[in-house]
Order: C-alpha cells, then sequence, then structure tokens
C-alpha cells in the first residue's frame, strides 16, 4: 500500500455501475511512495515543481508541465515546499479510441506542456461543481488524451515496442498461472534474453517487478474486497505461496497482506 504525505488538498472520486472509475485531486505539497494502478493517470504543476520517479529514472516536472502515465506504471510521486498539483486518474473505458489506437506502453513518459484548457475546466469540474456526470468526465478524459497524443506523438511512435506490448498483454491476461520470463517469450514467440533487455532498456521495471506489480495490485483487491484466506489469495494471483507473498508485499508496499486486511476493516467501520 502506498504512503502519501499531503498538506492542503481536494479529492473526488465518481464510480459507475460497470467499475469504471474518474478520481480528480488538487494536492499542494504532495509525496507518495512507490505503486502502481490500471488507471490512465495525467499530473499536472500548477505551482513548484514535481519528481515523478520510477525504478530507473527520474523525471523532473516544472511549473505549467504535465505528464501522462499509463496504466500499470510502476513510479513514486516527491514535491518540494509550495508546490500544487492536479492529478486526474481515469478507467481505460472512458477513452476506447485512445485505448485502441496506442498500444498499451507503461514506459512512455513524456514531459509536455498541455492546453491551458484542459486545466481550467478540471479545476472547474473538481473545485466548483463536484461534476458526477459521466459524459463530461469522458469528455476531459478524452481532451488530455487528444492533447497528450498531439504533443508526443512522434515519442510514442518511436518508444512503442510491439514486443514489449505483446508481453505486458500477456502477463495481465496470466499472471494467475506458473510464469516466468523464458515460458512469456516462448508465447510471443521472441527468445528470452531479448525479452529481458526490452524491459531493461524500455521499462521502469525489469520482468519479475513487473510480474511481482501486477500480482500484487491484483491481490490488494482481493484483500480489501473479499473474506478469501491469504493463502487462498496467494494462490488466485499466481504467487508460489503466503511466505512468497507476504515478502513481495513487504518489500513493495510496507504493510503485509494482514496490515492491509485491518485497515480495510477499520475504514469500513469508520463509514
Amino acid at each position: 500500500m502506498a504512503q502519501e504525505k499531503k498538506s492542503n488538498s481536494i479529492y473526488q472520486r465518481t464510480q459507475f455501475e460497470n467499475g469504471e472509475e474518474y478520481i480528480g485531486n488538487y494536492f499542494e505539497d504532495y509525496s507518495i511512495s512507490p505503486h502502481i494502478h490500471a488507471h490512465y493517470e495525467y499530473i499536472y504543476v500548477k505551482e513548484g515543481e514535481c519528481a515523478v520517479k520510477t525504478p530507473n529514472f527520474t523525471i523532473l516536472l516544472k511549473k505549467g508541465q504535465a505528464l501522462f502515465l499509463f496504466p500499470f506504471c510502476l513510479h513514486a510521486i516527491e514535491t518540494k515546499e509550495t508546490s500544487a498539483l492536479y492529478i486526474i486518474s481515469f478507467s481505460s473505458g472512458f477513452v476506447h479510441e485512445f485505448e485502441r489506437s496506442v498500444p498499451h506502453n507503461p514506459s512512455s513518459m513524456n514531459v509536455y506542456c498541455p492546453m491551458q484548457q484542459i486545466n481550467e475546466i478540471a479545476f472547474e469540474l473538481l473545485i466548483k461543481t463536484r461534476c458526477t456526470d459521466k459524459i463530461t468526465l469522458i469528455g476531459i478524459c478524452n481532451l488530455i488524451c487528444q492533447d497528450y497524443l498531439k504533443k508526443c506523438n512522434s515519442v510514442i511512435k518511436r518508444k512503442n515496442n510491439f514486443i514489449l506490448n505483446q508481453a505486458i498483454t500477456y502477463i495481465n491476461e496470466h499472471y494467475k498461472e506458473k510464469i516466468n520470463l523464458s515460458s512469456v517469450a516462448n508465447a510471443i514467440g521472441t527468445n528470452k534474453n531479448y525479452l529481458c533487455r526490452l524491459f531493461q532498456i524500455d521499462y521502469p521495471s525489469s520482468f519479475l517487478e513487473y510480474l511481482h506489480h501486477v500480482r500484487l495490485f491484483h491481490a490488494e483487491i482481493l484483500l480489501k474486497t473479499t473474506e478469501m484466506s491469504i493463502s487462498e489469495i496467494a494462490e488466485e494471483c499466481g504467487f508460489s505461496g503466503e511466505r512468497n507473498m507476504n515478502t513481495l508485499f513487504k518489500k513493495y508496499y510496507v504493510y503485509t497482506p494482514t496490515a492491509i486486511r485491518n485497515l480495510k476493516k477499520i475504514s469500513v467501520k469508520r463509514q
């Protein structure tokens, strides 16, 4: 579970019946430890500076700059004092055309200066109206994606790697199974050493780290939403056993699976 540090903040989470959701945030002096999620994420620096960190590199955003992150991209966020950020996260179902036209590539991280209109609309929706209208929210999400494509299209074409995208898709669909670098490489018809290098060069984490984080992401959902035992969840999500899952949760999330489940129970009681 990621750890957050923030002062002034405004938070809006809108969920719909089909499981899609839109999350709008305004943060001042905000930091969050390494985490991974299944949403697209738009980060805009309104004031100050912001560092977005991955296992392999750090991207520094300055006032007026934005970063667009693909789903399942492992990252952390750190800011200096007197900083202010807009962070908008949304499900892939909000942007069907973008999803079809741009290959899934969590390693695409391009700094650009977005249309000012995007941030004005996002601020209006978040702070003044607390908008929950799905059509309106879909509109702002598609505006973000279109602007990103326009500003970063040449970089996207250069970075998108067909084999890496195949591997990522295969892992997302088969994480419950006993897969490894060799089996994934064989499944998509490539050499395991070449696939290993692709992750090292074009992705912000190694093959094994990516596989761990996909499994941890789904395990956390089951811990929070089901009464399955921890050993059952470990088996369901493809871990070699309960001890293996416990070790990885402590390594990447700080908390153990039991602690995450207890935090969920405390949250429910407070509601």
